[in-house]
């Protein structure tokens, strides 16, 4: 997905496709079964069509079957055949012959219109047909190649394929014709031929009992000869398949076999008009998709716009706050998630407000100290020249004692005025200790004794400026008692970390009092009393060295008391190995 797009984007493109592809699977697929079902409804449809009609044809072939056998049931007919079974003795038809002809012709084609032709075949060459006027009185036996096959047929009903029999005199036309050959039913001896020729436009109204001209019907004799239909320009086929294309037309195909005559007969159906319900159930579909389609993406898109907006507006409203307006807020619109994370901007743009006003407070704060601090340096210079003329001057009167005291003292100022670094080395703030020690021991003598122990490879780790001397003031402070009182200033280095012990063996702290200055120590407010700082002018408190430990170095660091009383105290201050090129870092 595109992460460039809105979020109203992102969602429409997620939303409208998972409606959109569902739907359309499902029309699609509900579409397809009701073709399917309907194929199988055509498919039905035209096979009981077929049926209907292959049972009507079966019943106008045994029909014609009882016509072409009526001949061996009518004395006067089998007499005749009888009379003129001689080749060679050719007898003229008489009155009575054709006064029982006329009848015979006159029952047989009662309300027959389908039938053009009744034709008698005799052996002698005689042609008795239902009408005397328009066809021959005598066949001949080259012209009538059918003859073979209704002897092979051993007196069976056979089909003669489409044709124009030269026997008639006027209004030739293609028929169809069924023949049998008259088998003698006492000397079983063949007396002749029936020939019956048919209308096709007979047959087609035997076939099309609907009228349905749209259909094409396709028959076929046992042996693949066409039977119907008569046009010569129609083609004459099997069907193969179910569809079948014919002059760029779709035909929906059915066959059947006859079992009684063995005709074969082939539906075809005009696929679009089967279709028909189909395509209106097709478009009705599409119809409907498209609506609700339509109608689910303005939905969908009025719903996106109404879901989005309050993120816009939010989103908007950061934008302009990022750029520096910080007195923007967003409007609260709904108590939903989107509402919550309003609320959460707009308190926390007053806060960064508050922030700011702050900062650009204790910045201004800090330009004027280093005015001031720019004002006074001269201060300091003034303040080592004195101390140094007080020490000249002792020294001029052999008082080494104060010459002593001054020029420590000068030592320490010099040390904690001059250096403006937040980091110096360990060794240069031991030092700073031994000085300050050093001046204490000149005021309380043997009182205090004091012990350090630092390797030469610490000196160059870097720690925190004047994190030492409280501790060791708070011990001449408190820990004095009527016994002289040893400190001890060590530097260990366990695993990454520098752990600064300073211990004594004074006068140590209850477990009341050790618990007082803990919480003092860890307690958050800036203005808290400051804990046994040593200095009646506000110096660096313990709370504070343990607060800039924490401050520079995280909430692992800072400082720990173990005490007892009577037995010392334990002052250890935790921090990071560091090293003077790890400084800038």
């Amino acid at each position: 997905m595109n992460t460039s797009l809105t979020l109203r984007k992102k969602l429409l493109s997620v939303v409208i496709p998972l409606i959109i592809i569902p739907l359309s699977l499902s029309v699609a697929i509900a579409y397809q079964m009701a073709l399917k079902n309907h194929q199988k409804q055509s498919e039905l449809f035209i096979n009981s069509i077929l049926h209907q009609v292959s049972g009507n044809l079966d019943r106008y072939v045994r029909e014609l079957n009882t016509l072409s056998t009526m001949p061996l049931t009518t004395e006067g007919v089998l007499n005749i055949l009888r009379r003129h079974q001689d080749r060679d003795d050719v007898k003229p038809i008489t009155i009575e012959e054709q006064f029982a002809l006329g009848g015979f012709h006159s029952l047989l084609m009662w309300d027959r219109k389908e039938i053009k032709g009744y034709f008698l075949y005799c052996r002698d060459g005689t042609l008795l047909g239902n009408t005397e006027f328009d066809v021959e009185k005598t066949w001949s036996a080259a012209d009538e190649t059918w003859m073979a096959e209704a002897r092979e047929a051993n007196g069976k009903l056979v089909f003669i394929p489409r044709g124009n029999p030269t026997y008639y005199l006027f209004a030739r036309e293609d028929v169809l014709s069924v023949a049998r050959m008259i088998i003698d039913p006492i000397t079983f001896r063949e007396l002749g031929f029936v020939k019956i020729d048919l209308f096709y436009q007979g047959i087609r109204n035997i076939l099309y009992p609907t009228h349905q001209n749209m259909i094409r019907f396709y028959t076929y004799s046992h042996n693949n000869e066409l039977l119907f239909p008569a046009s010569l320009e129609d083609e004459a086929f099997i069907p193969k398949g179910n569809l079948v294309e014919i002059e760029g037309v779709d035909y929906l195909a059915a066959g059947s076999t006859s079992a009684t005559t063995g005709i074969e007969m082939y539906l075809l159906y005009p696929y679009d008009v089967l279709q028909k319900d189909a395509h209106e159930i097709q478009r009705a579909l599409i119809i409907i998709t498209v609506a609700f389609l339509v109608l689910t993406i303005i939905v969908c898109v009025w719903f996106s716009d109404k879901l989005t907006r309050p993120l816009r507006i939010l989103y908007s409203d950061m934008k302009e706050f990022g750029k520096g307006d910080f007195t923007r807020r967003t409007l609260v619109m709904n108590h939903d998630e989107i509402g919550t994370l309003s609320k959460g901007f707009n308190r926390m743009a007053e806060r960064i407000q508050s922030l700011v006003r702050e900062n650009y407070q204790i910045e201004l704060n800090r330009r004027i100290a280093e005015v001031l601090l720019l004002q006074s340096q001269m201060n300091p210079h003034l303040l080592y020249n004195t101390l140094e003329t007080i020490s000249m001057s002792a020294l001029n009167h052999d008082d080494i004692e104060t010459s002593d005291i001054v020029a420590q003292l000068g030592k320490i100022l010099r040390y904690s005025i001059s250096i403006k670094k937040e980091l110096v080395r360990l060794g240069s703030e031991i030092r700073f200790c031994e000085d300050y020690l050093d001046l204490q021991i000149l005021r309380l003598g043997n009182r205090i004794k004091y012990e350090v122990s630092l390797d030469v490879e610490l000196e160059d780790c870097l720690i925190p400026k004047l994190i030492l001397q409280p501790f060791v003031e708070n011990v001449i402070m408190h820990a004095l008692g009527s016994a002289p009182v040893k400190i001890w200033i060590l530097a260990i280095v366990q695993w990454d970390k520098l752990l600064l012990i300073i211990k004594d063996n004074g006068v140590g702290m209850s477990p009341e009092h050790l618990q007082e200055i803990e919480e003092k120590m860890n307690s958050p407010e800036e203005n808290t009393t400051k804990v046994y700082d040593g200095t009646s002018h506000g110096g660096i408190a313990l709370r504070n060295v343990h607060k800039r430990i924490q401050l520079l170095y995280g909430p692992d660091n800072g400082v720990s008391v173990v005490s007892s009383p009577s037995k010392g105290t334990v002052f250890l201050i935790c921090m990071p190995l560091m090293w003077r090129e790890e400084e800038n870092e």
